[in-house]
């Protein structure tokens, strides 16, 4: 018995149930699609032959979830992304933020060709630590000096 496909079947009906739209690849390629009043949300799952689940998620602007080993796990972690991506699109500021996010996932696209292709001054390297680690410092900030969200 294939315990992938029966944990698929699973999943993708507990995902038709929140109101999704999945389209499977060969059983171990998942896509699921939401539609709210505000924005699209997609995601995409593969299931490994240890039957963990890794999750990312692809519109309104891409993020690596992480590894799942359940898919009730998975299904609620969708649930509650769906609900904070829902609250924050409420905000004046959610345009912004998601331009800012695939800006940042340029960079990082960017970062690993310049990683990949050119041999890069010690230096230069350097200035973009700093630059990154300057980055890194003001959102941390943001973090604990901006009032947090209530879902």
């Amino acid at each position: 018995m294939d315990y992938n496909l029966i944990d698929q079947d699973t999943a993708t009906m507990l995902l038709h149930q929140m109101g999704a739209k999945v389209r499977t690849n060969h059983g171990l390629i998942c896509k699921v699609e939401f539609s709210t009043e505000d924005m699209d949300i997609e995601y995409i799952y593969t299931v490994s032959r240890k039957n963990e689940f890794m999750l990312q998620r692809i519109k309104p602007y891409p993020l690596g979830a992480g590894m799942f080993t359940s898919i009730n796990d998975l299904v609620e972690y969708i649930k509650y992304d769906i609900d904070r991506l829902s609250n924050a699109s409420n905000s004046k500021m959610f345009g912004m933020f998601v331009s800012e996010n695939k800006k940042l996932n340029r960079i990082i696209y960017y970062l690993e060709s310049l990683f990949l292709h050119y041999n890069v001054p010690r230096d230069d390297m350097r200035e973009l630590d700093e630059m990154i680690a300057e980055l890194e410092k003001k959102i941390v900030e943001l973090t604990h000096n901006c009032p947090e969200v209530k879902i």
